[in-house]
């Protein structure tokens, strides 16, 4: 078995840990032992356990997405695609959490450590999202404008409200995020920004 191949073994692993006792509670050690090897072997390909939850979130991000663009292209109008997307990435973000058994302590805690995952699934989605707006300059729906500066600010201004909700249930003590109001909000700034660059009819 190649190391690529091992890594990948790694991952499937490490995502079944963290499914099965969360992410704080899983162990280096729990994770050798379903894939047959002791922590020093483990080292050989991750550091700690931040570094294999970061590519297992990266793995599942990269897989998500292509099944998102998927689900939103039969979308009328490039608006809708978009406000659709932002939809459904609040459902990943919503998956990740529970699959992987996160308190709303440990999302505060480990979404610094991802930072760098962050940035290139980021990137991934900015370059997608100005495509498609983009695709409603060519069809006269939007004005002419910076499509890959838009597609930034939407998506910062996504990460931003559900940051600001995490913040406060965990001030207010809650058991999770109302992310109900959080895809509410951001929906409706995101169509806001969108109004401000549409064709004049």
């Amino acid at each position: 078995m190649s190391k690529e191949e091992k890594r990948v073994k790694v991952l499937k692993a490490a995502s079944d840990c963290f499914a099965k006792y969360g992410y704080e509670k899983t162990t280096l050690e729990d994770i050798g032992k379903v894939v047959g090897l002791n922590k020093a072997s483990l080292y050989y390909y991750y550091k700690n356990k931040e570094n294999i939850f970061c590519d297992v979130i990266f793995h599942e991000a990269d897989v998500y997405m292509d099944e998102l663009h998927n689900k939103v292209k039969t979308a009328k109008s490039a608006e809708e695609k978009i406000l659709s997307y932002l939809g459904e990435r609040m459902n990943f973000y919503k998956m990740v959490v529970n699959l992987h058994n996160l308190s709303l302590d440990t999302v505060r805690k480990v979404e610094p450590v991802f930072y760098h995952v962050y940035e290139k699934v980021l990137e991934k989605e900015a370059k997608y999202i100005s495509t498609v707006i983009d695709e409603g300059i060519a069809s006269k729906e939007f004005s002419a404008t910076d499509s890959y500066r838009i597609a930034r600010v939407l998506l910062t201004v996504a990460t931003a409200i559900r940051y600001k909700e995490i913040h406060m249930s965990l001030v207010n003590m809650a058991a999770e995020a109302d992310y109900n109001k959080v895809l509410e909000d951001i929906k409706f700034v995101a169509q806001m920004i969108l109004n401000g660059i549409k064709c004049d009819r």
